[in-house]
C-alpha cells in the first residue's frame, strides 16, 4: 500500500508539473507570442505602405527628371537663339559703323 501511495504521490507531482508547464506555455502564447504576431502584422502593413510610397516617389522623380531634361533642351534653344540674335545685332552695328564713317 505504501508503494501505491508513493506512486500516486509521484503521479500527482508529475501531473502538477504538467499543469504548471501548460499554464506557463499558455501565458507565453497569450502575452508574448500573440502580441508579437500583431506587431509583425503591423510591420508588414507598414512595409507595404512604404513600398507604395517608394513607387510613387520613383514616379515623381522620373517625371522630375523628364521635366529637367525638357527644360535643359529649351534653355539650349534659347541660348542658341540668343547667340544668333547677338550675331545679327553685331553685324547690324558693324554695318551702321561703316555707313557712319
Amino acid at each position: 500500500m505504501e508503494l501505491l501511495n508513493g506512486y500516486l504521490g509521484l503521479l500527482l507531482a508529475v501531473l502538477s508539473i504538467c499543469a504548471l508547464l501548460y499554464k506557463f506555455v499558455q501565458y507565453i502564447v497569450e502575452n508574448i507570442v500573440s502580441p508579437m504576431g500583431r506587431h509583425i502584422d503591423a510591420i508588414g502593413e507598414n512595409i507595404t505602405a512604404l513600398e507604395g510610397m517608394t513607387k510613387e516617389m520613383r514616379t515623381i522623380c522620373d517625371r522630375f527628371r523628364e521635366d529637367i531634361h525638357d527644360l535643359d533642351k529649351r534653355i539650349t534653344l534659347v541660348e542658341q537663339k540668343s547667340e544668333a540674335a547677338h550675331k545679327r545685332i553685331d553685324a547690324m552695328e558693324r554695318k551702321r559703323e561703316r555707313h557712319e564713317d
